[in-house]
């Protein structure tokens, strides 16, 4: 779904059967300065066990020949603390070799 020329929203539901999981993901994406800049932040709950799996934040630059972007991603995992699973990633692109 399109709100406005720079906002965006998703979301989604998956169900899966043994081991039964029912997630609802959903997430809201910005574009800015021409589609150039794009910062984005989604999450993921588990519709079982009623609590929030993940979420994520990621902050993407474009530029005509290469891109860059920056990602955290924060998971819940049913063996592990809140915050013990944690990634941040950095990834540059280049373009038209």
């Amino acid at each position: 779904v399109t709100l406005a020329s720079q906002w965006l929203v998703y979301m989604s539901h998956n169900y899966r059967q043994d081991p039964d999981v029912q997630y609802v993901s959903g997430g809201i994406n910005t574009l800015w300065f021409d589609r150039r800049l794009r910062l984005g932040y989604n999450l993921r709950f588990d519709g079982l066990a009623g609590v929030v799996r993940e979420h994520g934040l990621a902050l993407q630059y474009q530029a005509q020949c290469w891109e860059v972007e920056a990602s955290m991603r924060l998971r819940n995992t049913e063996n592990t603390p809140f915050f013990s699973d944690t990634s941040f990633t950095i990834e540059f692109h280049l373009f038209h070799f």
